[in-house]
């Protein structure tokens, strides 16, 4: 794919991530970024109220479960103590509920709280949650179908010598990747970091995929070091826990400058656009009675275009549902009656 215009203002971005990281101002920089990026004030306005209905609806007491023992982890982490758990926790609620055919991945907790971090009031908080989500394919990997086949084809995108080397090994790549991706690496690497990729994710075009980018930079930065692991143990040690510790900002930054940027120019696998194009979109027959609940309740009234804007880019137009069919974006040959085989 071609990238748009948008790229030199990513660019841009990267360069001065340490300056917003450290930038001390009434106005946050980085919160500013998020929020235009989002159009979230839009976003907000179109569907106000939604949320508040949403927290009024049944979840699956499994599901529930694991959110808060997710938020119980996130209150004992030290990088999160200034953030409102219990606004995490209904930000999250609202979401699965929101979503009822994705499932839960723990370490998400951490993504929310980061987001909460920046929007403290909850209907921004969730409005900008779901929007990072839906619009550049997060909620993709929390479908387990379409997660296990990026894993699959993860490799791929590394270096040869580094691919075979994770496969004669046989490493599970899932095990550790599920925090780095699931979390978009708010649960393993340092604040900063997952917050320059997040504004990498928001600053670029939906289609590029951002995280697995960054997963993969990583990857070749640290060849090497990954290359002298000898045994499983110590290649998954090193892959969750001295990694995540090593990589900062600048190291980041070097990652993914590459090769001339190959890390964020470089067309993915036809296999990870076929796996996100299997993984369920937002139902719409779901969102549809939500809607209609919500405007019996309230005697109000929203379009449906308000309803589906935060999927869709404020300078792109809101995607459809192909076919009538309520679980993809992308096209598809399913029913609407169930997911297609993979």
């Amino acid at each position: 794919f071609v990238l748009s215009n948008e790229f030199s203002y990513l660019v841009r971005m990267l360069k001065s991530s340490s300056s917003l990281a450290g930038a001390s101002c009434e106005v946050d920089p980085r919160t500013e970024l998020w929020r235009s990026a989002s159009g979230l004030d839009d976003v907000v306005m179109s569907n106000r109220g939604l949320y508040w209905l949403l927290l009024d609806q049944p979840i699956p007491q499994h599901t529930l479960q694991l959110i808060a023992i997710d938020i119980n982890h996130l209150q004992s982490l030290t990088c999160f103590h200034d953030i409102d758990c219990s606004t995490a926790l209904d930000v999250l609620t609202a979401y699965f509920i929101y979503r009822p055919t994705l499932s839960y991945i723990p370490g998400v907790s951490c993504l929310a709280g980061t987001v909460v971090r920046h929007f403290p009031d909850p209907e921004e908080a969730f409005w900008a949650f779901a929007t990072f989500c839906e619009r550049y394919s997060i909620a993709a990997l929390f479908d387990p179908t379409c997660f296990r086949l990026i894993c699959e084809v993860f490799p791929s995108c590394l270096p040869d010598s580094l691919a075979q080397h994770l496969h004669s090994l046989a490493i599970h790549i899932n095990d550790y990747l599920r925090p780095w991706l699931c979390s978009v690496f708010t649960q393993t690497f340092a604040p900063d970091v997952a917050e320059a990729v997040i504004d990498l994710v928001w600053s670029g075009p939906s289609e590029c995929f951002y995280p697995v980018r960054a997963a993969a930079a990583l990857h070749s930065y640290y060849r090497k070091e990954l290359l002298e692991c000898k045994t499983v143990s110590e290649l998954v040690d090193y892959l969750q826990t001295r990694l995540p510790r090593a990589v900062t900002v600048k190291v980041l930054k070097a990652a993914l400058s590459q090769g001339n940027r190959f890390y964020l120019l470089q067309p993915f696998p036809t296999a990870i656009g076929k796996a996100l194009a299997k993984a369920p979109h937002l139902d719409v027959h779901h969102a549809q009675k939500l809607l209609a609940q919500f405007e019996g309740k309230k005697s109000v009234q929203f379009g449906w275009g308000g309803l589906k804007s935060f999927t869709s880019h404020p300078k792109q137009p809101a995607p459809s549902i192909r076919s009538g069919c309520p679980y993809h974006l992308y096209t598809c040959n399913c029913s609407n009656s169930h997911l297609p085989d993979v």
